[in-house]
């Protein structure tokens, strides 16, 4: 019984068993194609076994190609026998590589495969939320190695079925060895042929026409001269039946109810479920539906679409193609309908709802990357050009460095004037530099990152499954240029290219204009890797970066030139940063990791910036918070070098001056954010595209340890009870902090520490807890007494009553937590005056400084802290907090009344 594709036109006129004419060679090749089918429809077969949810790639699809090629083709589409055997031999294994059976070893063989442990980071990053911890590369989760299994069936099954027509399978049983083709003549004068036309159904379309030549390849020794084979046409035929076959024979639905494929998968189901056999109608090939697509199937409707379009796109693009290469068209050249939705509908309808195309769609997209990548999203802060641009570089520098194992090379930022006065802004790194198709793709693609896509994986293999982390993830860092220029270059060579394979993408008119890609000239040619990204300045007199006789504020930045603002932008950079300041020597501004080394008056003097008094200036010289300034480590890994900040934040430099110095929140060595309450700099992981809000590396137990040897050396200052004493409690409360000797509260018989707070409890039945917003203590006349703010005059304080400092009370905002471990404490909470119940209000109290006194209450009397908040006797059915008296003027016995955050009392503790 004849096979389908037998009754093909292309097969009869060429392999069919009613030619007559040299019969023998015919046979030969007939029989062969024969056996070599029957082989790769077992392989085809056991496809499901890996990838299930996909659409069939059995032998009906491999049998239905040779129909659609008689369509597509049409009558002016011939093919000598060898052309036809070779076709053939690459209809039939071009999807093979999708399932583990066409890799002899199975997972094992897959497992060896250049990028099998990049496709495993990639995964677990989209499982797990994190990069591969050590041995996750080599010994993945199950749910990890699964999906890895599929992505790299998917994406290497092209590149594979290259070798396919020449590799061999072991029997292990009978040591056996078979190949797909068995006939030693034809596998060695066609397999790689074959093998190289099934590869390209993946190709673009202009690898193809570099790929294939331009003449057909002569005929084989025992064939006719004329049996020459166009590989150029074979391979344009395989592409356009391979993405043309949509119908029902590849999703029939009695086998979609049996697999129940999920998400996606499902819509392509269902879409091909629908479509009949093409027909082709003039130049265009005709896909029809006899079922119509009700509201419930509207995804796969547009899916659909989305399908034929692509064929459109491809038939045209062949077709320009072979114009091109004066060789013979294909007789269809489009699809019909796909131009308007309303027109396709009438070929696969739809039942209850209207295809209309209202799809969301920018008619502006420079409009729109000029404001969601430039002010609109970083603000008035044209340094963030620069930070961008050294992120970047950073980037770039650190892959070339990991893909090498070579020690990074330095960046360069320069600030320069060229010959006709204009200002020019140039980053300049060694890095691993820009393909063609990152420079015409990725680049021009805003918000798609570079880094962990599938384009990376295959021009950088070990990349991702290294321990290079980028910096950037959001893919618009490279458009924050144009907030300070609308003349753009980006010159760019591959480390592993020629020089001549320099680029020059340019954006002349910014993004009002589209960009030129060039080839560089030999003057601009790179003869090393790497990329320079250079800015002309779109008015100089506004950026005036050089101010070298006064500090000068640049987008929040105190800076005093532009070398300085170059070592606040990226002040623990792990690569080396050099900078020439118009017409400067070339400094080195920054040394790779060297914030890890710096003394801590290095590191202040390159945070901090002179500046005039804004607040009550700070008594607290430099070397004191020098000295204090401790490392948070986590193995060999520092995850900051930091000192608790002075109240305000500032210290007395050397010579007197005033140093106003915040901490910083870097990622990928460049500064992220501010945090108030420290100085020095934490590590930490953007939250936001605009690099405004970070959360921090160190987790929450490694910050309380840092905090709690913080509160061992600022206890003297702490313990002066300065108008501020009560800040830098509430700081160490939030943090975690053991505070050890620090004085935590005030009684009347003076303040104490947490662990003498336990002793003057631990014998007393009733507390009252109030804070110190009303009742102040004084001791500027060598003794403590208590000035009641609301009275204007000295109170008593009662013995019971524990003065609790302001829990509102702080300076700056440490807003950047380690994660969920700091929920519920993320902020002091402000005196609201109402609660909704007890255990909300421990949940929003506990780790202030009230929170501290109620531990060491609890811990006085032996109990959890919680059993003491329930036991709240204060707060009335209205959630308000009580008054109370607690004591008695001095003069005219005046009672004084303050907000009380609650009353204890010890016998209704459970």
């Amino acid at each position: 019984m004849p096979f389908g594709y037998e009754g093909t036109r292309l097969w009869s006129s060429s392999l069919g068993r009613d030619v007559e004419d040299h019969r023998s060679q015919r046979e030969q090749l007939r029989v062969a194609y024969h056996r070599f089918r029957e082989r790769a429809v077992l392989l085809a077969a056991e496809i499901p076994q890996d990838l299930r949810e996909y659409t069939v790639h059995d032998a009906a699809h491999l049998d239905a190609l040779w129909e659609l090629a008689d369509v597509i083709g049409g009558d002016l589409i011939e093919l000598t026998p060898t052309e036809a055997y070779v076709l053939g031999g690459a209809f039939l294994i071009h999807d093979l590589g999708m399932g583990l059976a066409a890799w002899p070893g199975g997972i094992d063989s897959l497992k060896k495969e250049y990028d099998w442990r990049d496709i495993v980071a990639a995964c677990t990053m989209e499982l797990r939320g994190r990069p591969a911890a050590d041995g996750e590369l080599d010994a993945p989760a199950a749910d990890v190695e699964q999906a890895a299994k599929e992505i790299a069936l998917r994406e290497k099954h092209a590149s594979h079925a290259a070798e396919l027509a020449l590799i061999s399978w072991t029997s292990t049983a009978t040591a056996e060895e078979y190949h797909l083709i068995d006939d030693v003549d034809l596998r060695t004068t066609y397999g790689h042929l074959i093998g190289q036309i099934a590869a390209s159904h993946w190709w673009d379309i202009e690898k193809i026409s570099a790929t294939f030549p331009a003449h057909p390849i002569g005929a084989p020794v025992n064939c006719p001269s004329e049996w020459t084979v166009d590989s150029l046409k074979l391979a344009c035929l395989l592409r356009l039946a391979d993405a043309a076959h949509l119908d029902s024979r590849r999703a029939p639905k009695f086998l979609r109810a049996v697999r129940n494929p999920r998400g996606l998968s499902d819509i392509h189901w269902s879409f091909q479920g629908h479509l009949q056999q093409i027909r082709r109608q003039d130049d265009q090939l005709l896909f029809t539906a006899a079922q119509p697509f009700e509201v419930s199937e509207i995804s796969a409707w547009w899916a659909c679409h989305d399908a034929l379009h692509v064929v459109d796109k491809e038939l045209r693009s062949v077709d320009a193609l072979l114009v091109e290469m004066s060789r013979p068209r294909m007789a269809a050249r489009a699809v019909k309908g796909v131009d308007s939705p309303s027109r396709l509908s009438t070929l696969i309808p739809t039942r209850g709802w209207i295809p209309v195309d209202a799809s969301i769609t920018v008619s502006n997209v420079p409009s729109l990357v000029k404001k969601l990548g430039g002010e609109s999203l970083y603000g008035n802060r044209p340094d963030t050009a620069i930070r961008e641009l050294i992120q970047n570089a950073a980037d770039a520098t650190r892959a070339l460095a990991t893909l090498t194992d070579a020690a990074p090379a330095a960046i360069t930022v320069a600030y320069e004037t060229d010959e006709q006065g204009a200002d020019w802004i140039r980053v300049t790194d060694s890095g691993v530099g820009m393909s063609r198709a990152v420079m015409t793709g990725v680049l021009l693609d805003f918000g798609r990152s570079y880094w962990g896509s599938q384009l990376m994986r295959e021009e950088s293999p070990g990349l991702a499954a290294s321990k290079f982390r980028p910096a950037g993830r959001y893919g618009i860092g490279f458009y924050a240029a144009f907030m300070i220029g609308d003349y753009v270059s980006v010159v760019s060579r591959r480390y592993d290219e020629a020089s001549s394979d320099t680029r020059i993408l340019e954006f002349p008119e910014g993004l009002a204009g589209r960009p030129i890609l060039r080839i560089a000239t030999r003057q601009e040619m790179r003869h090393s890797g790497g990329t320079t990204v250079s800015i002309k300045l779109r008015d100089p007199d506004s950026y005036d970066l050089l101010m070298d006789d006064k500090p000068r504020v640049f987008a929040g930045l105190n800076y005093a030139n532009f070398f300085d603002l170059c070592q606040k932008l990226a002040p623990s950079l792990d690569v080396p940063l050099q900078v020439i300041d118009r017409g400067e020597e070339r400094r080195n501004c920054i040394e790779s990791h060297d914030w890890k080394t710096l003394t801590g008056r290095e590191l202040i003097c390159r945070l901090g910036h002179v500046g005039s008094p804004i607040w009550s200036s700070t008594h607290v010289s430099l070397g004191f918070v020098s000295d204090a300034m401790r490392p948070i480590m986590r193995g060999d890994r520092m995850l900051a070098h930091a000192a608790l900040a002075p109240v305000p934040p500032g210290v007395i430099g050397d010579q007197g001056e005033e140093l106003r110095v915040w901490g910083v929140i870097t990622g990928g060595g460049l500064r992220i954010a501010e945090l108030g309450g420290a100085i020095g700099i934490f590590t930490g992981q953007p939250l936001k595209a605009d690099r405004t809000k970070a959360s921090l590396d160190a987790s929450a137990k490694e910050i309380a340890d840092w905090a709690s040897e913080q509160a061992e050396i600022w206890q003297d200052e702490i313990n002066s009870h300065s108008p501020e004493w009560n800040i830098y409690v509430a700081l160490l409360s939030r943090l975690g902090a053991d505070t050890k000797g620090v004085h935590i509260a005030c009684t009347a018989e003076g303040y104490l520490s947490a662990h003498e707070l336990e002793e003057w409890a631990r014998d007393r039945r009733r507390i009252v807890i109030a804070d110190d917003f009303d009742v102040e203590v004084d001791d500027k006349l060598g003794e403590q007494t208590f000035w009641s703010r609301s009275a204007r005059e000295y109170v008593l304080l009662g013995e019971d009553i524990v003065l609790a400092p302001s829990s509102n009370a702080q300076y700056g905002e440490w807003d950047a937590w380690p994660g969920e471990e700091y929920t519920g404490i993320r902020r002091i909470p402000v005196r609201s005056g109402i609660v909704t119940s007890p255990e909300e209000w421990w949940k929003e109290y506990r780790g202030s400084t009230v929170g501290l006194v109620i531990h060491a209450i609890a811990r006085a009397w032996n109990c959890a802290p919680e059993s003491i908040v329930r036991s709240l006797s204060n707060i009335d059915e209205n959630g308000r907090r009580l008054t109370l008296d607690i004591g008695k003027s001095v003069v005219g016995a005046k009672p004084v009344s303050s907000f009380v955050e609650f009353l204890i009392d010890r016998d209704l503790i459970p």
